[in-house]
């Protein structure tokens, strides 16, 4: 529904078909749904479903920077600026509600064994780091709470490391080697969202996350 009712980007000031932080842009707007004049707003894409073994878990919207309301007039595109850019923004990106959270997550004890795997991530970079934020394909049901650190491992010979086979990798022949550390900040019906706290290898989309309950 708030896709449905969103502000879009339509037009630039500037003859950029790329647009960054300063630049001003026209936004085009539902008529029940008008821009507030002063009011900050994120620029998203609703592009990004998550998929994992031909099954869909959902979908997510990456942001893209802010924008802050300059004017808006009826009948007329509203004018705004763009405040913060992380990524570059083109026309047709989608405006809404500034939503931003943050929060200290206390570490929280396993209570059940787990494994899963990493299904996406939020920057459109192919390897993982620390401090990005990745969705884990366990929900409410399987265990897992807010505050739990899960382990990013592979199975198997790190030689030759060809990313298609390495990724993933989890021949159960061989004991874990850990990659990193991952805090769970969110849990979702069918998926989660963890944040990498530690990163001793660069680690990617597919690459197995396991805990173990506390004795």
């Amino acid at each position: 529904d708030d896709l449905e009712r969103s502000i879009t980007i339509d037009r630039s000031i500037d003859e950029k078909q790329l647009l960054g932080k300063g630049d001003g842009v026209f936004i085009s707007y539902p008529t029940n749904n008008p821009p507030k004049v002063g009011a900050t707003y994120s620029i998203y894409v609703p592009d990004n479903s998550v998929k994992s073994n031909g099954k869909t878990y959902g979908a997510y919207v990456r942001l893209l920077g802010t924008l802050r309301v300059d004017s808006v007039k009826q009948d007329r595109r509203a004018k705004a600026t763009i405040t913060e850019s992380n990524m570059e923004i083109e026309r047709g990106a989608k405006v809404g509600p500034l939503l931003r959270e943050l929060s200290t997550v206390p570490e929280v004890p396993p209570k059940v064994d787990l494994q899963g795997n990493i299904v996406a991530m939020l920057t459109r970079e192919r390897l993982i780091g620390e401090g990005e934020l990745v969705f884990i394909d366990k929900g409410q049901g399987s265990g897992l709470e807010v505050g739990n650190r899960l382990y990013v491992v592979r199975r198997g010979d790190a030689y030759p490391a060809h990313d298609a086979t390495e990724v993933g990798q989890n021949d159960q022949r061989f004991p874990a080697r850990a990659l990193g550390q991952i805090v769970i900040v969110e849990v979702g019906q069918n998926i989660s969202v963890g944040l990498v706290t530690l990163s001793v290898q660069e680690m990617g989309v597919g690459d197995v996350v396991t805990m173990q309950a506390a004795k």
